[in-house]
């Protein structure tokens, strides 16, 4: 959480830019998992930025048994990708405000607010940006409001590679046809 409120800082209060390495494949083919991702702050965004940001997003069934995977079962050495399906069929009826695991009780929130280090704006509507992945599998993150999108990229750069970030705006209808938002 650090490094994201250390960001959040440079780019809102000092107004600078501000640089993070980032990791994970929802970016792919636009950014490669662990570039040098370098931030700027701008008035506004527009479909197809690559934004750092911060969601409050509602909690629905699927989000739920993740954020339950995540943050009880993955810091005991349990990988998502192996435990989800299964939790998904065996906790199909329970109520995951209040539910018992392996004769522990949990709660999970009806809502989260999470930080998303480098997702693309798919659509805008009224200053709310709605952010997701450009490889579809990941999904929608959620709406950010304008005053939690904190910059843009302007710049990637991987160790392996040459500079190879794209303006990422030309994705942006395509990504958005994919998610079903524009014909």
């Amino acid at each position: 959480m650090e490094r994201y409120e250390e960001l959040k800082n440079k780019l809102i209060e000092i107004g600078d830019t501000g640089t993070m390495q980032c990791f994970g494949e929802s970016m792919v083919p636009l950014i490669k998992s662990g570039s040098v991702l370098t931030f700027r702050k701008e008035e506004s965004y527009q479909k197809g930025d690559i934004v750092f940001c911060q969601i409050t997003a509602d909690m629905d069934y699927e989000r739920k048994v993740r954020w339950f995977i995540r943050n009880h079962l993955e810091p005991m050495g349990v990988v998502m990708e192996e435990i989800y399906p299964s939790m998904l069929k065996e906790l199909k009826d329970e109520n995951l405000d209040d539910f018992t695991y392996n004769g522990r009780k949990y709660s999970v929130p009806n809502q989260v607010t999470f930080y998303v280090d480098a997702h693309m704006v798919v659509d805008v509507k009224d200053n709310k940006y709605l952010i997701g992945a450009v490889n579809t599998q990941y999904g929608l993150n959620g709406w950010a409001d304008g005053s939690n999108v904190y910059g843009r990229v302007i710049e990637a750069r991987c160790e392996d590679l040459e500079d190879f970030y794209n303006e990422s705006r030309v994705y942006g209808d395509m990504v958005a046809k994919a998610y079903g938002l524009k014909d």
